[in-house]
């Protein structure tokens, strides 16, 4: 092998220093079998960067889903929480509303009859009726709620109750003319005897639309209620409200007395739904 075959089969390498330079001769050889050992790390090196950077990306989507899925739990956590507080609150509204209609009846002298009912899972020989599917779940408390506070507006607007504690002296129909005449008359209302001066009360809420003297009515007050509905308070010896005053259930309307067509101290109570007279004793009390 000449000398130029030998230069050939290696490299130099020259490495500067601070102080001195020197030169490193390296085989040709070395630097051949290492290139491929080379390339393959740096192929490494690449994909592992790739992967790092995958993962690294799917670490952050990963987060972001979590991030977004503990959000929307909370979210429906408070969303259920406060379904479940209005509920309750509508329950407890219910309950008042219910209580609220009761005490109004009872003060009005209103008297329901429990009705006996066999438990739901009792099966009798008496029973039947097709079966019917529940195309919806049962409403939401809170109509329940709604309805009962309707029902209970328009409960007030029903007369019920006694206008006076007075004896009752004169019932609704036809009856002997009170004046010793030979003839019978319909009486429109109810007669309760009493003293002069005891207080005469409105039987629902409502509004006045007259106060004052009518002929044989002598004092008269007459309270429309709605849904229809006006009473009369009639032979007042004093009226204690005017036109266009707003009622509710038990406030005053004047004084018993003996004014008009009247054989001594007594109210005449009548009761009309649209124009018609109607038996008040049917709203004294309800059973």
């Amino acid at each position: 092998m000449t000398q130029d075959s030998k230069n050939n089969s290696h490299a130099t390498v020259l490495v500067v220093m601070p102080d001195e330079t020197r030169s490193y001769r390296i085989s040709r050889k070395l630097v051949f079998s290492l290139r491929p050992l080379i390339m393959g790390l740096s192929l490494s090196v690449v994909v592992l960067t790739m992967v790092l950077g995958w993962l690294g990306v799917s670490y952050m989507q990963t987060r972001s889903d979590a991030q977004q899925l503990s959000a929307e739990v909370v979210h429906l956590q408070r969303a259920t929480s406060s379904l479940i507080e209005a509920k309750l609150d509508a329950l407890s509204s219910s309950e008042q509303s219910v209580a609220e209609l009761q005490d109004y009846l009872t003060s009005r002298g209103v008297k329901a009859t429990d009705v006996d009912l066999a438990p739901r899972s009792v099966v009798t020989a008496f029973a039947g009726g097709p079966v019917v599917g529940l195309e919806k779940p049962i409403p939401y408390v809170g109509e329940f709620d709604e309805q009962t506070r309707v029902l209970l507006n328009q409960a007030k607007r029903i007369p019920l109750g006694r206008p006076h504690p007075g004896k009752l002296t004169s019932k609704f129909g036809h009856r002997n003319n009170p004046f010793g005449l030979r003839r019978s008359e319909m009486h429109g209302g109810l007669d309760f005897r009493g003293k002069s001066g005891e207080p005469v009360f409105s039987t629902a809420a409502g509004k006045v639309i007259r106060a004052g003297a009518a002929g044989g009515y002598g004092n008269l007050v007459v309270v429309q209620h709605g849904y229809g509905y006006e009473t009369r308070y009639a032979h007042l010896s004093k009226i204690t409200v005017k036109v266009g005053d707003t009622l509710e259930a038990g406030n005053q309307v004047g004084l018993l007395g003996s004014t008009g067509r009247s054989t001594g101290p007594h109210l005449h109570y009548e009761v009309r739904k649209n124009g018609e007279l109607k038996d008040p004793q049917d709203f004294l009390s309800i059973a």
